[in-house]
């Protein structure tokens, strides 16, 4: 299935972003 990488992109991309906006957040 095409959304099945898509998802999987986005799952490999997520932990740097998530982590990106910790990494950034005031708190």
């Amino acid at each position: 299935m095409k959304t099945d990488s898509i998802f999987y992109r986005l799952f490999q991309e997520i932990p740097s972003i998530f982590f990106e906006l910790i990494g950034n957040s005031p708190q």
